[in-house]
């Protein structure tokens, strides 16, 4: 259970929490779903995470849900509104080697090349293919399309309409040795929100990235 910093008494509300994430491929700071802030007493997490592996084969996937205890009180309180979120993923590395698990810091880490990258000895490090699904709701009792939320209360007076993100990404990984990799993405990114009009403001879109790593 977390409770809320105290923002002084200037701040509306004083008591606030915000959940909001950017997408999974990041260029600036920019963020596509945010609850705004919620006036809270405290808020509960509750998640579970769990990885499979089989030779050469990686699953993993979470679950999380947030629940917030509102701190307005009264006969006109709005209901307490819970968000949740979760991701499935798996890779495949096609030149055979595994991911070995770090209990120190309860992940997998990326394969180790049984050959590294070396044309002339006819090695090419290793190769990974990779999928991932995620979807992060932030909206709760959102009323519907093309309705306003009340400003008194009415059914849907206590919506919060933070919006509903949903990725899908493949990928390959070349690890050409044990600190350099180099990874190819691309993820379609589906937002679906509406402002306090009831007008959706969501947008959909394609991402392509290539990214470099080096470590040492």
């Amino acid at each position: 259970m977390i409770s809320p910093n105290d923002a002084g008494s200037a701040a509306s509300p004083r008591y606030g929490v915000q959940l909001r994430d950017r997408p999974e491929l990041r260029v600036d700071g920019t963020r596509l779903v945010d609850t705004g802030a919620i006036d809270a007493r405290h808020v509960s997490v509750y998640g579970a995470e769990a990885g499979f592996q089989m030779q050469n084969f990686l699953l993993e996937g979470e679950y999380f849900k947030y629940k917030i205890d509102r701190r307005i009180t009264g006969a006109a309180r709005p209901s307490d509104p819970d968000f949740s979120g979760w991701y499935a993923q798996g890779v495949w590395v096609i030149t055979g080697e595994q991911r070995l698990y770090n209990p120190t810091e309860g992940r997998f880490d990326a394969p180790k090349p049984n050959y590294n990258f070396n044309p002339s000895a006819g090695t090419y490090g290793a190769w990974e293919i990779a999928a991932r699904y995620s979807d992060l709701d932030l909206n709760y009792n959102d009323c519907g399309a093309g309705k306003a939320i009340p400003a008194s209360p009415a059914a849907c007076f206590d919506a919060v309409r933070g919006g509903e993100q949903k990725i899908s990404t493949i990928g390959v990984n070349w690890y050409l040795n044990p600190s350099i990799r180099f990874m190819l993405d691309y993820q379609h990114v589906d937002i679906d929100r509406l402002n306090a009009a009831g007008v959706q403001v969501g947008q959909k879109y394609n991402a392509l990235a290539l990214r470099s790593q080096f470590t040492f």
